[in-house]
């Protein structure tokens, strides 16, 4: 029988269901005809994608490159004839020895960095707010998750609405309506169809959502502060509670106590 020997410099990692790296392997081993062919080696448990094209690569980011684009035909190859779910590339191996492996892994990953904090007071004063403005209290129902384009585009119809009409929402953001205009268009067209918007300079996605948020909190700004902006005091009382071994335990009448004590009706709290 004809052998062919297989080496590779670079190795990328194959990720996916079970069976499909079962047909991955299967699919690729047995279709070897040359020593550049791609083939499936066993790094331990973790299947591994090699072919002798990538040695010429220096870097772990051009062989990430190169195995996502070639995975991807590959992974629709195998669809078309048994069926494949995902096949995708994980950890990049330089093999510069047998006994010495060097891995590289790409995370992409969303980072939160906190601003400045606010005063209670700020919250408790908005919160008040939002009771007289429940279009404004939906936006923030719709944008608590990740909101699809047909959610988005009813963030902006909420928001029209809380100033009556356009031409109201013109008077609070004299200086915004061309891009808001564009959050409405580019939304209103990918509601209705689900493919790239025709419209000219179409607002990407996470440029839609974080401009959402930014026009709903300028908005609250313009709603007329409550009447109760001074810090409070809030009285909070629990009933016993019996606990299991160690008697009974007794949180009545706690208080929660701020600065300054200028209290508020129950029901603007």
């Amino acid at each position: 029988m004809h052998q062919i020997e297989m080496s590779s410099r670079w190795g990328a990692q194959l990720e996916g269901s079970c069976a499909d790296l079962k047909k991955a392997r299967r699919f690729l081993n047995g279709s070897i005809r040359t020593p550049a062919s791609h083939f499936v080696l066993m790094y331990g448990d973790v299947p591994v994608l090699g072919t002798s094209r990538w040695d010429e690569y220096e870097s772990p980011d051009a062989v990430y490159q190169s195995a996502v684009t070639e995975l991807a035909t590959i992974r629709a190859m195998i669809d078309l004839i048994e069926g494949c779910a995902q096949l995708e590339a994980g950890t990049i191996y330089e093999f510069q020895t047998s006994t010495n492996v060097r891995m590289w892994r790409k995370v992409n990953a969303q980072v939160f960095i906190p601003g400045p904090e606010k005063p209670a007071e700020d919250f408790a004063i908005m919160l008040a707010q939002l009771r007289h403005r429940p279009k404004i209290e939906q936006i923030l129902n719709i944008l608590v998750a990740e909101p699809s384009w047909p959610e988005i585009y009813r963030g902006y119809e909420a928001l029209r609405d809380t100033f009556g009409n356009e031409n109201g929402l013109k008077r609070i953001f004299p200086n915004e309506f061309a891009r808001i205009e564009r959050l409405r268009r580019t939304a209103n067209e990918y509601r209705h169809f689900d493919v790239k918007a025709k419209t000219p300079d179409p607002m990407p996605y996470l440029e839609a959502v974080a401009y959402l948020k930014e026009l709903v909190r300028r908005a609250i700004s313009t709603i007329e502060p409550s009447p109760y902006t001074g810090p409070r005091e809030l009285e909070i009382s629990f009933s016993e509670y019996n606990a299991p071994t160690n008697g009974v335990t007794h949180l009545n009448n706690l208080v929660l106590t701020e600065a300054n004590h200028n209290k508020i009706p129950v029901d603007q709290q």
